[in-house]
């Protein structure tokens, strides 16, 4: 079985199940007839690529989605991470669950969005500049848009 294939499994499993760790999804790759190393899913890991989130209080690997859609993408990890939203002028406020701010910031940068300059994020929490106050707004908007159209 060749790559894309194996790639294709590997998104498929750890979007059904929680896997924590590369061993864990050696065994389910092979419970689906992909007999590999951990060295290969750790390869695999990076090219899909998947990121580890916090779920519960442990950490899974998540995979985004394609990565030809980014507003798309950013809407959905919009609502299945975040808390809260609150703008202070051209700074915007994003609380998500613990662990997943990063995917959130990453998304958000990907997307590209016209009134965002950039993302800074931690463990929980992102504060994301805009060019100005009323930038902020919007991206404020835009945001409490995607958050609400859960």
């Amino acid at each position: 079985m060749d790559k894309r294939s194996r790639h294709r499994v590997i998104k498929e499993i750890v979007v059904k199940q929680p896997i924590a760790t590369q061993e864990e999804l050696v065994l389910a790759l092979a419970k689906r007839g992909f007999i590999i190393t951990q060295a290969t899913v750790s390869r695999d890991i990076a090219q899909i690529p998947l990121q580890k989130v916090r779920s519960g209080g442990s950490l899974i690997y998540h995979w985004q989605g394609p990565t030809v859609e980014p507003h798309n993408r950013l809407s959905r990890v919009v609502r299945e991470f975040v808390v809260s939203i609150m703008q202070s002028e051209n700074l915007v406020l994003v609380k998500t669950n613990p662990g997943t701010a990063p995917t959130v910031a990453a998304s958000l940068d990907e997307a590209q969005l016209d009134p965002v300059i950039g993302t800074i994020a931690g463990d929980d929490t992102i504060l994301v500049v805009a060019q100005n106050n009323e930038a902020g707004g919007r991206a404020c908007d835009i945001l409490k848009d995607m958050l609400e159209a859960s």
